[in-house]
């Protein structure tokens, strides 16, 4: 009888390790699997995963944005809103970007989408960077869109023509991205949260440009 309890308790704690490394490997191989993925679902909870507390907190935790010094921190009236309402956003504070830049990170459970937008205000105008990754499709959509005083350019080729008349070249365009995107926030999101993706490696992402580099001019 001492014999069989003793089987018994062996093939409970298997089976309690081998949910636990499925869990691990299913989180982070399987659910994730780029750099985008796992902004999501370090600020968003995933349904399952209300259960990770009776297995030692294997649970997604979602606080990757709130460990960076660069980030606004938010009053738990407004995260609970943001939990009851399923739309997540953060916002940089204005002293770790120059003056006219801002960058806000923002992730809807409802829809599965992390959004993206950076932006820079030079000489007179805002030209805004946006990125809409779908979590499901893997998916990472660029658009470039620039704002004067008076209008909106949401198409590239519209945002190009009047960034020319001020004397913004595709080049600076190139390079206004590469800092806020690249430099800035996922170099600061890395700084902050242990990762195997880095600023050059994404992970499995398909990335649809629109801003197009000077050798396709």
């Amino acid at each position: 009888m001492r014999l069989c309890k003793e089987k018994i308790v062996a093939m409970v704690i298997c089976i309690v390790f081998m949910l636990i490394a499925g869990t691990c490997f299913y989180s982070e191989y399987i659910r994730i699997q780029n750099i985008f993925d796992k902004m999501y679902y370090t600020r968003v909870r995933a349904h399952y995963d209300w259960w990770g507390g009776a297995l030692g907190g294997l649970g997604n935790k979602a606080d990757s944005f709130s460990e960076m010094p660069q980030i606004k921190q938010i009053s738990r009236d407004m995260e609970s809103n943001y939990t009851s309402d399923g739309y997540f956003e953060n916002f940089y504070k204005d002293e770790y970007l120059n003056d006219g830049e801002v960058i806000s990170i923002a992730c809807d459970r409802n829809e599965s989408v992390l959004d993206i937008a950076v932006a820079k205000r030079v000489n007179g105008i805002d030209i805004i960077y946006r990125y809409s990754y779908d979590v499901k499709t893997k998916q990472l959509q660029e658009n470039v869109e620039c704002r004067t005083d008076v209008k909106y350019y949401i198409n590239y080729q519209e945002a190009l023509m009047i960034a020319e008349t001020v004397g913004i070249t595709n080049k600076e365009l190139l390079e206004y991205r590469q800092y806020l995107l690249y430099d800035k926030l996922l170099t600061d999101w890395l700084d902050a949260n242990l990762s195997r993706f880095s600023v050059k490696r994404w992970g499995r992402v398909k990335f649809i440009e629109v801003l197009p580099s000077e050798s396709s001019k």
